[in-house]
């Protein structure tokens, strides 16, 4: 009986591990959409207010510990260096891609009523969970090659 169950639970491990474990693929918005982004992304600034919104996160993380970790030549540079068109395409279009072309629509309509910008400062984003952590990472990252440099 022991040998019988040593061997049915081999058999069922094999199969358990031989499964590939992938990441699902990324959701890439259809050619309607990706012009309806394109058209969102023009029309409200998002460039511009991306970087806004980065340079605000990267003043606040400057005083992470309580301490000054890096001057704000570092972010100019982190942010003169930032690939709008490469995290566009990994994140951006990813996020929108869930959004209904009708809801894109509506989007660039509001946007248009409102000169392109939200606020005034224009630092004020439509953002994702992803396209945050997304932001996050790559800026956490390159500002700590700029301070190895």
């Amino acid at each position: 009986m022991k040998k019988t169950i040593l061997v049915f639970c081999c058999i069922i491990s094999g199969f358990i591990f031989s499964q590939e474990i992938a990441p699902p693929p990324v959701a890439l918005p259809n050619s309607n959409q990706t012009k309806l982004i394109d058209e969102l992304i023009s029309i409200s600034h998002y460039k511009e207010a991306l970087i806004n919104y980065s340079r605000t996160y990267l003043w606040g993380e400057q005083y992470k510990d309580g301490k000054r970790r890096y001057e704000n030549k570092h972010i100019d540079e982190v942010l003169k260096n930032f690939e709008f068109e490469k995290f566009k395409k990994n994140s951006i279009y990813n996020s929108f891609s869930f959004v209904s072309e009708k809801k894109l629509k509506k989007l660039i309509e509001f946007y248009k009523d409102n000169e392109g910008q939200i606020n005034t400062a224009n630092d004020m984003i439509l953002i994702t969970a992803s396209i945050s952590h997304n932001l996050q990472y790559q800026l956490n990252s390159e500002i700590e090659k700029v301070l190895k440099n």
